[in-house]
């Protein structure tokens, strides 16, 4: 407010609306939505007394993103469409793209699909014009989740792709990462275990390589789990083997357990029933160790070794 206030004394427009804008921030990120607003409104009327196009165009979009958290919906809209609208006029194609993509956020909140789909194609249009890498991930991204919501894995699959194309042509290793880890699940769901196998396999490469244990951990589980459903009891073993030694290794008593279940499940496949009882023996002292009962899998291995004596 002190910077507004000397702003406004010395006849600076542009700073006293450059410090209601902050103002605005400030009172939005502690949820002082009415003051937030009162902030915004008044920062939007000097800008447009003084022709100030971007900063204009940075109020509407801070006032779309005040009123989505609201659930102000409608109102939301209509200044997320003032902002585009700003920045269309003043060719600023990245702004342009970065609120279409918050746009497209209002409508995924309320299940607004096709809406929200339209909207987010347009943005990662921009971005792919303006060769925005960045950009273009974080649309792809979004675009993915849209396509989930609708159990529309092939196109989900299609996103998550060019997702992990953009992070990988800027050297973002672990989002990459993160995103094959998706893909592999969004393979999994249509049955594509060959696509799946190779997401995942590509994911824990890269945990693995910068450090990530337990992230490798999981995708190790996850290779466990996609081997397991096609009856690979072999491989499945393999994998749940070397994800129990990360977890182990970080720590992660609870995901070390539960991964002896794949791994019993995996022994019981291939009738080693010694391998089973050492890895049953070994997750009820886990399960003693963090002090909760055994799950329901470690139970039914106990009672088969129990008809086996």
């Amino acid at each position: 407010m002190e910077a507004y206030e000397i702003h406004s004394r010395i006849g600076d427009g542009m700073g006293a609306a450059n410090a209601l804008e902050g103002l605005g921030n400030i009172y939005r990120a502690q949820a002082r939505y009415q003051d937030a607003e009162r902030a915004f409104v008044e920062a939007r009327e000097i800008y447009s007394r003084i022709g100030g196009t971007l900063g204009l165009g940075n109020i509407y979009r801070g006032m779309g993103k005040l009123y989505s958290e609201q659930r102000r919906y409608e109102d939301g809209e209509r200044s997320y469409r003032e902002a585009i609208a700003v920045y269309d006029s003043a060719d600023d194609g990245g702004s342009k793209a970065r609120t279409l993509m918050t746009l497209a956020q209002l409508y995924q909140a309320q299940k607004y699909y096709v809406e929200a789909e339209k909207a987010i194609s347009e943005a990662l249009i921009l971005f792919i014009s303006l060769a925005d890498d960045a950009g273009q991930a974080g649309a792809s991204l979004l675009l993915s989740q849209i396509f989930k919501s609708q159990s529309k894995h092939d196109k989900e699959a299609e996103a998550l792709v060019q997702a992990a194309d953009a992070l990988s042509r800027i050297g973002r290793d672990v989002p990459q990462a993160v995103t094959l880890d998706l893909l592999g699940d969004a393979y999994f769901m249509e049955s594509k275990y060959a696509e799946a196998e190779e997401a995942y396999r590509l994911a824990q490469t890269i945990f693995s390589r910068t450090g990530e244990t337990h992230r490798s951990g999981v995708e190790l589980g996850s290779l466990g789990v996609l081997y397991l459903h096609q009856s690979r009891h072999a491989e499945a073993a393999e994998c749940f083997a070397q994800a129990r030694v990360a977890f182990a290794t970080v720590g992660d008593t609870n995901s070390e357990a539960k991964t002896l279940d794949g791994l019993m499940e995996a022994y019981f496949g291939q009738s080693k029933f010694t391998e089973l009882r050492l890895a049953c023996a070994d997750a009820r002292k886990l399960y003693e160790r963090m002090g909760v009962p055994i799950s329901e899998r470690c139970a039914q291995v106990v009672e088969i070794l129990r008809g086996l004596e």
